[in-house]
C-alpha cells in the first residue's frame, strides 16, 4: 500500500494539432506525483516518489534513495512545471524503536518533469541528524523555494530558503521557529508560502507560526487547536484559509486573525470507549489529542470530561454517575482517575508507583458484576477492592523486559486485562511483547500461558461469562508488518489454544467481546471493520451495514438494549442494533475437502483467489456481496489436485467497479462449501 504524503497535479495540457477547430478533439494529459513513505514498520516496499502520466491509471517510481527512506513532500514550480522538488525522509520503526532521521533525508530537484534527479546541497544541512523536511514554493516568486527542516531531537533544525531554484540555500530563521515543534518535529510536515506576497510564510508545528519577513522572525497564530498538519490559502482571496489539525477542520475569512471550528465532521480518533449499561445513548471514549468526551445522545452532544489524550474510559454499570478516565502512560503514572459526580471532577487513586513502565494506553477493567473490584496494568498488575480509591500490586513484571534505544517508546507493558465473571480470583493479562498470563488465586501465582500463541502484541483478553477457564485472546502483527488475523480460544485456562480466526480478513484484530446472552456469539474489532460469529469462530461475517472501512480499536456491548458500539480510529463511534442481526454471507458447508485463500486481503485492485484441493474435484468459484448476492462468477470446472489461482478484478456482473466493502469468495463442490471474505478498499 502506498502511504501517500502528498498528491500534486503538476503538468498538464498537451493539445493534438496546431490549432483547435470548433469540432477538434484534443487530449489533456495529467501528470501526477505521489510522495510515498512506504510501510511504517518494515523497510523496503513502495517508498520514494512515484509518477503517473495517465491520471493515475499506472505508476512508475522515479526517485528512490534506500530501503529506509521514503519521499515525504513534492512541490512544482508553477512557472516551469518541468522543475520539481522532492523531500526524502529516512525513518525506521519497530514496535519498540523509532528513528526519524538519517543521511537519506534530503532535498532533490528534477528539471525534466521527474525523469532524472539531483540531490541539492549548496548550504543545506547534511548528515545523520537531518529529519523530516517540508517544502513550499512562493507562487508569486517561483524561483524561491523554502524548506522547513527537523533534526534528530525532534526540534526545528532551521528554516531555509533558496532564491535560485535550489542551487544555493541560506538559513533564515533568527527567532520563533526552532521551538515550534514540541520535541516531536517528525509529526509535522507542512510549510506554506503566501500566494501573492513571497515574504509571508507559514510553518506548521504544535501551533501555526507566521513570518512576514521571509522566514527570519516567527510569531504564533492562535485561535485553533494545536498540532497543525495542513493549511490551504485561497490563491484568489488570501484572507480565506482552511487548516487541518489534531482538533479537526478550521476556517478563517480574515487571514488567520480568527478561526471557525467545524463540528459537523465525524472524524474523531478513538483509542477506547464504553457505553452506559443503563442507557445506550450515553457513550464515553478516550480520543487522540481530544481528551475524554462523552455524549448523552446524538452526534453533536459531546462534552469534554477529562483532559489530555484520552484512552481507556469506563462507566460504572451499577451507578452511571461514577466514571473513569485516563491520559497517556497511565495518566503520567497516577493510573485511572475516578469521578463520582458524573464527570464534574476527577481524582486519582493511590498506590500506583509512578516509576513503573506504562503503556501509551494503559488498561484497566471492572470485575463483571462487581465494579468495586478493578484491575490496572503497568508492567505489572494492580488490584483495587474499593473501586480505584487505593491500589495494590498483585504481580511482578509480566513482560520479557524493557527496551532502551534511540527514540525508544515505552515497552514491556501490560496491554489488556480481564477478570472472570464466575470467579473474581481469576484474572488474565496480556503484554505488548506477546505474553499472556493467568492467575487463579488473585495474584498469588501467575502462569505464563503463551505457549501455542504467535509472538505478537496482545490486543485483548476476554473471559467467557459462564466459565473462568474459557477465554479468548486477540493479537496484532501490525507493528511487525504482519497482516494476519489472530483470534484464539482456550477452554482450559490457557493450557491449550485453538485458532478460531477461520475466515476473517487478513488484518490485525484489536478487540473481542463475548455476548453474555449467547456465549457462542462473539464480536471482534479489526483494522477493516467489525465481524461477528455465531459459533465461536467457526465462521465470521460483518454484522449490519454502513460502517466505514476503518480500523476499529474497541467495542462495547450494551446488554439490555442489545446495542454494540464500535470505536474507530478516525471515523468517530458507531452503534449497531443487534436485535435484527442478520448473517450476510453464505455459510460454510460441511467438509474439509478444500481450502481457500485470498491475496492481497484487503485489496484495492485485483485479488487472487487461491484454491487448494487434496484430490481432483469439480469446483464452482464465485464472489458474493454482504447481502448474499452473486456479483462475479469465477468459473466452474474440474480441477486436478493441488494449488490453483484465479484472479478477480473487483468488478461486478456488468463490468462495473464495485464499491469498497466486504465481499465473499465462495468455492463449492460436492460435499463441501468454503467461504473467505475479501475486504475491498477504495
Amino acid at each position: 500500500v502506498l502511504l501517500v504524503a502528498m498528491l500534486l497535479v503538476f503538468v498538464v495540457v498537451s493539445v493534438l494539432g496546431t490549432g483547435i477547430p470548433t469540432t477538434a478533439a484534443y487530449v489533456i494529459a495529467v501528470t501526477v506525483g505521489a510522495a510515498a513513505m512506504g510501510n511504517l514498520f518494515a523497510p523496503g516496499g513502495e517508498r520514494g516518489l512515484y509518477r503517473s502520466r495517465n491520471g493515475g491509471a499506472s505508476w512508475e517510481r522515479v526517485l528512490f534513495v534506500n530501503d529506509s527512506t521514503g519521499a515525504v513532500d513534492v512541490v512544482v514550480n508553477p512557472a516551469n512545471p518541468a522543475t520539481v522538488f522532492a523531500a526524502t525522509w529516512e525513518r525506521r520503526r519497530t514496535a519498540f524503536y523509532r528513528r526519524v532521521w538519517g543521511p537519506g533525508s534530503g532535498i532533490w530537484r528534477s528539471t525534466d518533469g521527474g525523469d532524472s534527479w539531483m540531490r541539492l546541497s549548496g548550504g543545506l544541512p547534511t548528515g545523520s541528524r537531518v529529519g523530516r523536511i517540508a517544502l513550499s514554493i512562493a507562487p508569486s516568486q517561483p524561483t524561491w523555494v523554502h524548506a522547513q527542516i527537523m533534526d534528530s531531537t525532534g526540534a526545528g533544525l532551521g528554516f531555509y530558503r533558496s532564491t535560485d531554484s535550489g542551487a544555493t540555500w541560506s538559513r533564515r530563521d533568527a527567532s520563533g521557529f526552532t521551538g515550534a515543534f514540541g520535541g516531536f518535529g517528525w509529526y509535522f510536515g507542512t510549510t506554506v508560502a503566501h500566494p501573492t506576497t513571497p515574504t509571508t510564510l507559514w510553518a506548521l508545528g504544535v501551533n501555526l507560526r507566521r513570518s512576514t519577513d521571509g522566514g527570519v522572525t516567527w510569531a504564533a497564530v492562535g485561535g485553533m487547536h494545536v498540532d497543525l498538519h495542513d493549511l490551504w490559502v485561497d490563491p484568489v482571496n488570501p484572507q480565506r484559509m482552511v487548516a487541518g489539525n489534531d482538533g479537526g477542520f478550521y476556517a478563517s475569512t480574515n487571514g488567520g486573525t480568527s478561526w471557525t471550528h467545524s463540528t459537523e465532521l465525524p472524524i474523531t480518533q478513538f483509542y477506547a470507549g464504553d457505553v452506559d449499561q443503563n442507557n445506550a445513548n450515553h457513550v464515553i471514549g478516550g480520543t487522540q489529542d481530544n481528551s475524554t468526551p462523552r455524549t448523552l445522545g446524538g452526534l453533536k452532544n459531546w462534552s469534554i470530561l477529562f483532559s489530555g489524550d484520552g484512552f481507556y474510559s469506563l462507566i460504572d454499570p451499577a451507578d452511571p454517575s461514577i466514571l473513569f478516565a485516563e491520559s497517556q502512560y497511565g495518566s503520567g503514572g497516577n493510573g485511572p482517575y475516578r469521578s463520582t459526580d458524573a464527570g464534574a471532577t476527577f481524582a486519582p487513586g493511590v498506590g500506583i508507583s509512578p516509576s513503573d513502565v506504562f503503556n501509551w494506553s494503559a488498561p484497566y477493567a471492572f470485575a463483571p458484576g462487581n465494579s468495586q473490584l478493578m484491575a490496572f496494568g503497568s508492567h505489572r498488575v494492580y488490584l483495587s477492592t474499593n473501586q480505584g480509591a487505593t491500589w495494590e500490586p498483585i504481580s511482578g513484571d509480566l513482560s520479557g523486559g524493557h527496551y532502551v534505544g534511540p527514540g525508544a517508546l515505552a515497552s514491556g507493558t501490560v496491554t489488556t486485562l480481564a477478570i472472570a465473571a464466575t470467579d473474581p480470583n481469576t484474572l488474565y493479562a496480556g503484554t505488548d511483547d506477546g505474553r499472556v498470563w493467568v492467575t487463579r488465586d488473585r495474584g498469588g501465582a501467575w502462569t505464563n500461558i503463551s505457549a501455542g500463541l504467535p509472538l505478537r502484541w496482545v490486543t485483548r483478553v476476554a473471559v467467557d461469562p459462564g466459565d473462568a477457564r474459557e477465554a479468548y485472546v486477540t493479537l496484532s502483527g501490525y507493528r511487525e508488518d504482519v497482516g494476519l488475523a489472530h483470534v484464539f480460544h482456550t477452554t482450559d485456562a490457557g493450557a491449550s489454544w485453538t485458532d478460531i480466526s477461520s475466515n476473517l480478513p487478513d488484518v490485525p484484530v484489536n478487540d473481542i467481546v463475548v455476548d453474555a446472552a449467547d456465549p457462542a456469539r462473539l464480536y471482534v474489532a479489526t483494522d477493516v471493520g467489525v465481524y461477528a460469529t455465531l459459533d465461536r469462530g467457526g465462521a465470521w461475517f460483518p454484522p449490519g451495514g454502513g460502517l466505514p472501512v476503518q480500523p476499529i480499536v474497541d467495542l462495547a456491548l450494551q446488554a439490555a438494549e442489545r446495542t454494540l458500539v464500535a470505536f474507530t480510529h478516525g471515523r468517530s463511534a458507531w452503534k449497531l442494533d443487534l436485535t435484527g442481526l442478520v448473517v450476510g454471507a453464505p455459510a460454510p458447508g460441511g467438509g474439509p475437502a478444500l481450502r481457500l485463500a485470498v491475496a492481497p486481503n484487503p485489496a484495492r485492485g485485483q485479488a487472487t483467489v487461491v484454491l487448494e484441493l487434496p484430490a481432483p474435484a469439480r469446483v464452482a468459484l464465485a464472489v458474493f456481496d454482504a447481502q448474499g448476492r452473486r456479483v462475479a462468477d469465477l468459473g466452474e470446472r474440474a480441477w486436478p489436485a493441488g494449488h490453483h489461482r484465479v484472479s478477480w478484478d473487483g468488478r461486478g456482473p456488468t463490468g462495473e467497479p464495485l464499491s469498497a466493502g466486504v465481499y465473499y469468495a465462495r468455492a463449492a463442490t460436492d460435499g463441501a462449501v468454503i467461504v473467505k471474505p475479501i475486504q475491498r478498499l477504495r
